[in-house]
């Protein structure tokens, strides 16, 4: 055993113990058994941060804890029959389906080398290959494995050494932000945001288009995508003056490989495209997402018709992440259904005369930025989507706000922070495996996006939301 992990499993006992003694503190208003299941849940939060374990597991041993002492029994893998759970599932699929075929390799290397000029040239080209593949991929993890090495590749190209943290910086953040910023500009770029709508919609009734969402945060999201590349590069790039050729003849390489389309590729590219067009057309035919990756998970894996077969993908396919996702979700139903949310509303914001007295507007700007800020301590944007968006529609319900629109910003809040360090997302660490840049860099222009993140919402909830309607 390593000394990290030492240090991990010494600091998740203590937080367990400490987890423990909570049981000792009144909670005034509260029932014994939504007590219980509050304390599970934050020591199941406090887990998924520190990760002495797998996160499945810590969400298995939860469960069996809320179910076997506190008897909810059904409620523990409720997650795992929601609508967005299913939709995160199928969706991982049609990302390994496309990784299999080598589409979504093909597509970054050719935008690499029909775009490259120069240095900032090749931050944009490798900036924009990572957002049409969210369209692709709806897995920031998995574009995160396909667009870390193509970056890395340019790093070597440009004659940047591994470790001296230099101008190779500028390329590789620059991805990294893009990987997680283009999951706030479509609705399908990551789990994520499917797991935060279906909490939502269980709570109101209430849904969102792909088009709907795209009409909503296509504005912020798409400009401060925009910004990245020029922001890093004016951050990090190499010396002042100083101009490296770019040599992307790695690209050029890989495609000839490649040779012409497949056909496993061009299935894989007609699929997706009608699988884009239906979730675009949604206004017309009313057919909810999580039905059509359905319908295009059986095409693609389909004999005679299919890009490949379930067991070409099964054994790539990140199983333990959807098996959190679906605990993390049941996780926060009990805690909903036990009052638990209500009561930390209750302690923290209803009984605040401030908060109470406050515009909505201001309000909600306050906490969507709290949202934006905290994801500094989070490892992944699921748990973040478990313990935010029900207690945020809670508050809202409580305070007199509405409720559906606070669920969906405090979604779209969660979508694009989890820039600050590292271990805040699994792509993070892809990228922070190459070592081309420092912590100290990631969080000062994580900084820098998360005030343009936060100045976004701003703009959504004073003037975009009242002119489409949602506010």
């Amino acid at each position: 055993m390593s000394k990290q992990q030492k240090n991990k499993l010494l600091i998740a006992l203590v937080l367990t113990v400490l987890c423990a003694l909570l049981a000792l503190v009144p909670f005034n208003g509260l029932e014994a058994q939504g007590k219980g299941v509050l304390i599970v849940f934050i020591w199941a939060i406090l887990m998924w941060i520190v990760r002495p374990i797998p996160e499945y597991l810590v969400g298995v041993l939860a469960a069996a804890v809320m179910a076997i002492f506190f008897g909810m029994k059904a409620n523990v893998v409720a997650g795992f029959s929601t609508s967005g759970w299913w939709l995160c599932l199928w969706a991982g699929f049609i990302g390994a389906v496309i990784k299999f075929s080598g589409l979504g390799e093909r597509v970054a290397y050719w935008l690499l080398v029909k775009l490259t000029k120069s240095e900032l040239s090749a931050n944009y080209a490798a900036s924009l290959a990572n957002t049409v593949l969210s369209l692709m991929i709806p897995s920031n993890t998995a574009r995160g494995a396909v667009m870390s090495p193509i970056c890395d590749n340019i790093c070597e190209g440009m004659g940047y050494q591994r470790g001296e943290h230099k101008g190779d910086a500028a390329i590789m953040l620059s991805n990294l932000y893009t990987n997680t910023t283009n999951t706030w500009l479509f609705y399908t770029a990551v789990g994520a945001n499917a797991i935060g709508m279906a909490l939502v919609e269980e709570m109101t009734g209430q849904s969102i288009s792909w088009m709907g969402w795209l009409k909503a945060t296509f504005i912020p999201a798409g400009i401060i995508v925009m910004i990245i590349p020029l922001l890093t590069n004016a951050l990090f790039a190499g010396k002042k003056g100083e101009k490296r050729k770019v040599d992307v003849n790695f690209a050029r390489e890989k495609l000839a490989a490649m040779g012409p389309m497949s056909t496993a590729e061009k299935k894989a590219a007609v699929y997706f495209v009608l699988t884009l067009l239906a979730f675009c057309t949604n206004g017309i035919h009313h057919v909810a997402p999580d039905y059509v990756v359905f319908v295009t998970i059986f095409l693609m894996l389909c004999p005679g018709i299919g890009v490949c077969s379930f067991k070409d993908v099964g054994p790539n396919f990140a199983w333990p992440a959807f098996i959190q996702l679906g605990f993390a979700m049941s996780l926060a139903t009990c805690v909903s259904k036990t009052g638990g949310f209500q009561w930390v509303v209750d302690a923290m914001f209803t009984t605040n005369p401030v908060f109470a007295a406050m515009d909505p507007k201001l309000f909600i700007t306050i906490w969507l930025g709290f949202v934006v800020v905290s994801h500094i301590i989070f490892a992944g944007m699921n748990a973040m989507e478990a313990v935010m968006v029900p207690v945020s529609m809670t508050m809202a319900a409580a305070l007199g706000f509405d409720v559906y629109t606070m669920g969906l910003l405090t979604v779209m809040a969660i979508a694009p922070s989890a820039n600050f360090l590292p271990f805040n997302s699994a792509p993070n660490l892809i990228y922070a495996s190459t070592d081309r840049f420092s912590t100290a860099q990631q969080l000062k222009g994580a900084i820098i996006i998360a005030l343009m993140v936060i100045i976004g919402m701003v703009f959504l909830v004073n003037i975009w939301f009242p002119v489409i309607g949602i506010l």
